[in-house]
This record gives C-alpha cells, sequence and structure tokens, in this order.
C-alpha cells in the first residue's frame, strides 16, 4: 500500500505511536521513508501533518488533530467505534474508513480518494 501511495506522494512519514507499532522502522527502511520514533505531544504531530499532502491512520486522534491543520486522511477501520464517529462527523473532510485487515481490494479506491483530495489542496 505505501508504495503505491508513494505515487500521489513521493515521501512518507511513517510515525511510531506505541509498542505495538514496532514494524514501522523496518517498512521505513525499506521504502525510504522518515521514520518517527516518538513525538513528545500532539503539537509535534500537528505540525507534521501540517506539512503534509495526506495522513494515513487508523487512529482516532490522529485524524482529528490532521483534520485541524487542513490535512485530509485517508483513515483506517479499528475495532474502536471512536474512528467510524470522527469519520462521520468529519464528513467531506475524511471519507469512510477503510478495512485495515484488507487493504489489497481496497487500494484503488484509496488511491482515488487521495487523487481527488490532492486536486482540491
Amino acid at each position: 500500500m505505501l508504495i503505491r501511495l508513494m505515487s500521489v506522494a513521493p515521501q512518507a512519514v511513517l510515525v511510531n505511536s506505541g509498542p505495538a507499532d514496532s514494524y514501522i522502522r523496518e517498512v521505513a527502511a525499506d521504502t525510504g521513508s522518515i521514520y518517527v520514533d516518538s513525538l513528545t505531544d500532539y503539537r509535534e504531530y500537528m505540525a507534521l501533518a501540517a506539512d503534509a499532502q495526506f495522513v494515513a491512520s487508523g487512529r482516532y486522534h490522529n485524524t482529528i488533530l490532521a483534520a485541524i491543520v487542513g490535512c485530509p486522511s485517508i483513515t483506517f477501520a479499528s475495532a474502536n467505534h471512536k474512528v467510524h464517529g470522527a469519520c462521520e462527523i468529519l464528513d467531506g473532510i475524511v471519507g469512510s474508513p477503510y478495512d485495515g485487515t484488507d487493504l489489497r481490494s481496497q487500494m484503488d479506491a484509496i488511491e482515488a480518494e487521495r487523487v481527488s483530495t490532492s486536486q482540491m489542496d
């Protein structure tokens, strides 16, 4: 997925948000992406998002903080209802969340969403 999205935005920044994200360092190395090991507070994340073409995340707060600074998001669904709720509240800025367990079958839609969003930038 990351390689396909890099055709739309060539530089990715991958942020480690906790112990479950330890694999991200390797993905960043494999794709030539920028890796951020940790952020001290939400303002650092917002500064990254403010300069980004889009954010791809399955985290509730990341989607909201990106929207606050005007950064579009590709949001992945989670077992938590909050991500779905954020997408509903931010309708028009953030589309419906994608199933993070089946991204391959959704890549055309994800890429099309990102391309259409970049035309509004």
